[in-house]
């Protein structure tokens, strides 16, 4: 088994991998979730419920580390970069950092997952998962489907760069019409800071000594989806929404851009005006 990592890409620039080893395994590691919900009941009694973003925030404790200061310098440098808005990425085991996308459709009660490339081989390197091993299995937000399964077999082709097949027990419970993802329960991609923490020390200390580290993330479920090699249709954008929708109420983005070419550029306004002309001749 391997020590608990933090992995990240420092910004600006962002062109070297930092790897930040504890040295050791966690004190205490959990997480809860957040649930931006609205409910409402009629006058017959019946219940309206609305669920908006969802979110997992995990929080991540070692008390008095071995490695010390020189730990703790490494872990105050990586605060700068979250109080700016950049993500980590941590596992609780260095040898069980892996993400897969599910490129099947998850049945309530099938077994066999097919598992594509690990979008962050380069990052974490190249694992793969093995039997009994402990997994979740999620969409996006919102309303995001989760559940945690075991691993009863893994193919013995599969790889990092590839993917495979496995095999969960117990059975699947969701059917997983959207877009999913794979992977071990206690490796958290796309980690970013909640607002409110900002500022606040991630390192305390007892008389300059002994070094503790108390950080608590939530996981960005949009930047982590940009990774999924599925495409089921849904438009992800900051406006995603039907059309006829306003664009502030989540509709289509008026600015939306095809290739190179702005849809909504000078040829597209003239169409529109040679239309409009020939519909009242």
């Amino acid at each position: 088994m391997g020590n608990a990592k933090f992995y990240y890409y420092p910004e600006p620039d962002a062109r070297q991998l930092r790897t930040i080893d504890l040295g050791e395994k966690l004190g205490e590691l959990f997480s809860e979730f957040s649930y931006d919900v609205r409910s409402s009941i009629s006058r017959g009694g019946r219940r309206y419920l609305s669920y908006g973003l969802s979110q997992e925030f995990v929080t991540i404790q070692r008390d008095r580390m071995l490695l010390g200061e020189d730990l703790a310098i490494k872990l105050q440098t990586m605060q700068n970069h979250l109080d700016r808005g950049g993500y980590v990425m941590f596992s609780s085991d260095s040898d069980k950092a892996y993400l897969h996308p599910i490129l099947n459709t998850a049945e309530q009660q099938s077994t066999s997952l097919l598992l594509g490339s690990n979008p962050l081989n380069d990052i974490v390197g190249s694992n793969v998962p093995s039997a009994t091993d402990y997994v979740s299995i999620h969409t996006g937000s919102p309303t995001n489907i989760l559940e945690y399964s075991k691993l009863a077999s893994v193919d013995s082709s599969f790889s990092s760069s590839v993917g495979g097949t496995v095999v969960v027990n117990p059975k699947i419970a969701y059917t997983y019409n959207d877009r999913a993802f794979l992977r071990h329960y206690r490796f958290f991609p796309f980690m970013r800071r909640p607002a409110n923490e900002i500022g606040q020390n991630i390192i305390t200390n007892e008389g300059g000594r002994l070094f503790s580290l108390n950080i608590r993330l939530y996981m960005d479920t949009y930047s982590l989806f940009n990774n999924h090699s599925g495409i089921d249709g849904i438009n992800r954008t900051p406006n995603f929404g039907g059309r006829g929708v306003p664009s502030a109420s989540g509709g289509d983005n008026p600015f939306a851009r095809v290739g190179n070419v702005a849809e909504f550029g000078p040829e597209f306004m003239q169409r529109q005006r040679i239309e409009r002309f020939n519909d009242i001749g």
